[in-house]
């Protein structure tokens, strides 16, 4: 297995589900999940859902050779809520809906739950509070890149700050969020995108707020 679809399959691990039965009832914060290969802990958040995260160390971007600086944060990969039914469902960002895709064609995993999967504006969302997002938009300057699997853009505004687009293929006009890190130090939704930043910094879904 590539070292994300060994995420994915991490996620959907029958003592992994059977933790997050148990932390929902327990109200658990934090419980670890046993794994040799990688750092993964279940997060209770306070919208009562539970993120399964993964421990990473990333660059902030905002260095060269020697001054390259780097940031720890857990990583959201997916996260389990309460359904209209009372059982528990699972949501995959969107930066792992393939290798999901892939595992469950070739029966490598078999789902116990139902998955449900984000809309591209939601994970948009995800993707410009990203610290990848975040760390390019630091920089002051126009970037391409990649976040939560989706292909990003920042742009320089007029009035002088970085606001975040989505590639045109996706068909999203408009930017998502306005970095005002050095007019005010803060980064921002777009008007109308409020509802879902606030239910996603909820959710602890947007790491950009994550770091340790």
């Amino acid at each position: 297995m590539t070292p994300k679809q060994e995420m994915v399959a991490a996620l959907l691990d029958t003592k992994v589900l059977q933790d997050v039965t148990k932390q929902f009832r327990s109200k658990q914060e934090i419980v670890p999940v046993d794994n040799s290969e990688m750092d993964y802990r279940l997060f209770l958040t306070g919208a009562n859902t539970i993120n399964f995260e993964l421990l990473v160390t990333m660059p902030t971007y905002t260095g060269v050779g020697d001054n390259q600086s780097y940031i720890t944060l857990f990583k959201p990969i997916g996260f389990f809520h309460i359904g209209k039914k009372q059982e528990v469902e699972l949501t995959v960002l969107y930066e792992f809906e393939k290798e999901l895709d892939f595992l469950i064609k070739t029966r490598m995993v078999s789902p116990q739950i139902e998955i449900n999967k984000l809309s591209i504006i939601e994970n948009a969302i995800i993707a410009a509070f990203s610290n990848v997002a975040v760390s390019h938009a630091q920089r002051y300057e126009d970037a391409v890149f990649k976040a939560n699997g989706l292909s990003c853009e920042i742009w320089m505004a007029n009035e002088g700050f970085p606001q975040f687009f989505l590639d045109d293929s996706y068909n999203i006009n408009g930017p998502i969020a306005a970095y005002l890190i050095k007019q005010q130090g803060t980064i921002n939704p777009i008007v109308g995108y409020e509802s879902l930043f606030n239910e996603f910094h909820e959710k602890s879904l947007l790491s950009a707020f994550k770091r340790l």
